[in-house]
């Protein structure tokens, strides 16, 4: 939606018009249409479903590259017959980067650009905490074959480490897009939310979907005890799949949730309560499991200057410690992360420090700025 709105902006000056390819069936989605402009324009589209494309799915990696790489070639032909396109945009270019880089541009001589999460192969270079792995190698040399097409314009990436991996190492084309966030007042709140929430508690706040790869499991084992000791409140906001629900409704946490240690909103949070929960909140939990790529909800919580517990792996381990904005560490040793818990309740002064840290990271991460990138 920002995106749209973004580049609507920008083309409207230039009086330009922006079409949007999308999978048909999303043409119905409220955030798609709640997008007035005149210059965006919405063209769904339909896979062509055919029986080699069902063949290249079931080969995992190169199946799905291979899938998307044909579909933008057909997609791009069909909509140019009608249409003069002098630009693609792909907002989620991982889906088709190692197919480019093999068979080059599937959009003829027309400039394209995008946006990349997913490449690893600079990880332990940039002391990122990740596996081991045997074909980083391999990624390396495709993604630099990929740079090197004559019709990609710029690569635009999330990824921290990656861009100062390119640009210490003077690789050309890879620019950094910093993940937009911002800080909203909260407001009244309406939806019956702030209620549930203990007023002379902190809060110990996990945002977003919620799964077993957030480490919901080890947190809860790790502070169960510790909720009434320290005066904590554990506020799990967002959808829950079953398997995480189901764990969170057993009943050796029966009495937490009864007396209000334990919040759980299972559904969609709006704007407008997270803003709220942002700025109620004491500690941000980000003890994700296996999740290595960028989270937007350590800018967020940066945003609202709220210290956080995270895994020590992957890029959220490596901002976490490169902008001091709490702990991170091992999630699964559950000795370490009740001291963890106990610490940054106990030591004021560290955890003033935190607070104080997150007020110049991520100075960057803004809606304007991505905009203008973009």
């Amino acid at each position: 939606q920002s995106l749209s709105r973004g580049l609507g902006d920008v083309y409207k000056r230039q009086g330009n018009k922006v079409y949007v390819l999308l999978p048909g069936k999303y043409l119905s989605n409220d955030i798609v249409r709640s997008i007035d402009y005149r210059n965006v324009i919405f063209e769904g589209f339909k896979s062509d479903g055919g029986w080699y494309m069902r063949l290249f799915n079931r080969m995992g990696l190169i199946g799905s590259q291979l899938v998307s790489y044909i579909e933008s070639r057909l997609i791009y032909r069909k909509i140019t017959k009608d249409i003069n396109i002098e630009y693609v945009f792909l907002p989620s270019i991982d889906n088709v980067l190692y197919a480019l880089a093999i068979f080059g541009s599937p959009f003829k001589d027309c400039l394209f650009s995008g946006i990349t999460m997913r490449p690893d192969f600079h990880y332990k270079k940039c002391n990122v905490n990740v596996p081991d792995s045997k074909i980083v190698w391999l990624k390396e040399i495709v993604f630099l074959k990929f740079l090197k097409n004559n019709y990609l314009k710029c690569l635009l990436t999330l990824d921290e480490p990656l861009y100062l991996y390119c640009k210490n190492n003077k690789i050309g084309k890879v620019k950094f897009l910093p993940e937009p966030a911002t800080r909203l007042r909260s407001k009244t709140d309406e939806s019956g939310l702030e209620v549930s929430l203990g007023r002379e508690r902190r809060m110990v706040l996990v945002f977003g979907g919620l799964s077993q790869r957030k480490g919901i499991t080890y947190l809860l084992n790790a502070c169960k005890d510790l909720l009434k000791i320290h005066n904590l409140q554990l506020v799990l906001a967002g959808k829950a799949d079953n398997e995480t629900y189901q764990f969170l409704m057993k009943d050796e946490f029966d009495d937490l949730r009864s007396d209000g240690y334990i919040i759980i909103f299972n559904r969609y949070v709006s704007d407008q309560e997270e803003a709220m929960l942002f700025s109620k909140a004491y500690i941000c939990w980000l003890g994700y499991i296996g999740h290595y790529r960028p989270s937007g909800v350590l800018i967020t919580a940066a945003k609202y200057n709220v210290p956080v517990i995270s895994t020590d792996e992957g890029i959220i381990g490596w901002q976490v410690d490169r902008y001091k904005l709490g702990t991170s560490l091992d999630v699964k040793n559950i000795g370490r992360l009740r001291e963890a818990i106990q610490e940054i309740c106990i030591d004021r002064e560290k955890y003033s420090k935190y607070k104080e840290n997150s007020k110049t990271a991520f100075l960057d991460n803004t809606f304007e700025n991505a905009k203008n990138i973009v």
